[in-house]
């Protein structure tokens, strides 16, 4: 998966099991891998969302081109800037994979998605053996 994930080109469509890490991401709340290679693949598929989301939810802001253009890579470089995965992450990857569970509104995503990626606080990646490691030191 690692190398899945160092291999995804920003833009390009995701595998099933890129979205399904995103989906796992969804329901656990934090990364199985390091931020740097996550970023990428989240970053597109908000892009992708936000297009797609657009299209079906039409609104005032989302009518005029460039002011979506803009918001959409404001967003992009907020996730961007973040140094680890945001403590938000869970409901980001949540916004990602269904928007129109939450908001029926490009405006209301855009502005929820913009009040997730105003946090400071970032998380540890996760690893699997880690519980184990603890529960097993000899104290």
């Amino acid at each position: 998966m690692e190398i899945e994930l160092g291999a995804y080109v920003y833009g390009s469509r995701p595998s099933e099991s890129l979205i399904r890490l995103v989906e796992e991401m969804r329901s656990e709340g934090y990364p199985r891998f390091e931020w740097d290679l996550l970023k990428p693949l989240l970053s597109s598929m908000l892009t992708q969302r936000l297009e797609d989301f657009r299209a079906e939810f039409p609104d005032k802001v989302a009518d005029d081109r460039n002011q979506f253009e803009m918001n959409s890579k404001r967003l992009v470089a907020a996730l961007d800037m973040f140094e680890g995965a945001p403590f938000t992450l869970q409901r980001l990857c949540e916004l990602i994979l269904s928007p129109k569970t939450y908001y029926k509104s490009t405006t209301k995503l855009v502005f929820g998605l913009e009040k997730l990626l105003s946090v400071s606080s970032i998380l540890d990646v996760h690893q699997e053996n880690s519980d184990v490691a603890q529960n097993n030191t000899i104290l």
